[in-house]
């Protein structure tokens, strides 16, 4: 995440996108696109196990309410992917202006950085707490089955979130 608010930054000061940050924002709206919608698909799998096996009613609303915040994630990444696509695309969409990027990225960084936040302060914890080694073993086994057939896609979004990592330091 703070590699992309890098890149926003450098955007909304020149106002403009050169030819490296466009093809940088492709990197990033195929990342959204494909990685994190895998990601939260496979967070969903550990939140069902999780409440199931939820020791008190609070925690499983509080498991329930983290799993709901993937969807409003979902669609903030859908919005801002539709205005990084309208503006990188070869048949540039002019609908959209840098202005509409930099404001639907700021409303999809803050989200997600929240999100995190909550997964590894509150949830993560709780769920550790919740499922025993048995039942970690076994969400294990069902991420490994979900990761299989998308082994090329998750390897090809990894290279690129490294390579993105490593330009905005």
């Amino acid at each position: 995440m703070a590699s992309f608010q890098m890149l926003l930054d450098d955007v909304e000061e020149a106002n403009d996108i050169n030819a490296e940050q466009e093809a940088d924002l492709k990197k990033f709206e195929q990342f959204l696109g494909k990685y994190s919608h895998h990601h939260h698909l496979k967070e969903s799998v550990l939140y069902r196990k999780s409440i199931e096996c939820a020791k008190t009613i609070e925690d499983a609303h509080l498991v329930e309410s983290i799993n709901k915040e993937h969807d409003e994630g979902d669609e903030l990444a859908a919005a801002l992917q539709k205005v990084v696509n309208g503006l990188v695309s070869p048949t540039f969409n002019s609908e959209y202006t840098v202005d509409d990027m930099v404001a639907a990225a700021k409303a999809y960084l803050l989200e997600e950085c929240h999100h995190l936040d909550e997964e590894d302060q509150l949830i993560y914890p709780t769920i550790s707490k919740q499922l025993s080694e048995k039942e970690l073993e076994e969400v294990s086994m069902v991420f490994d089955a979900m990761d299989k057939p998308k082994q090329q896609n998750i390897a090809m979004m990894e290279l690129a979130s490294d390579q993105l990592i490593s330009k905005y330091k």
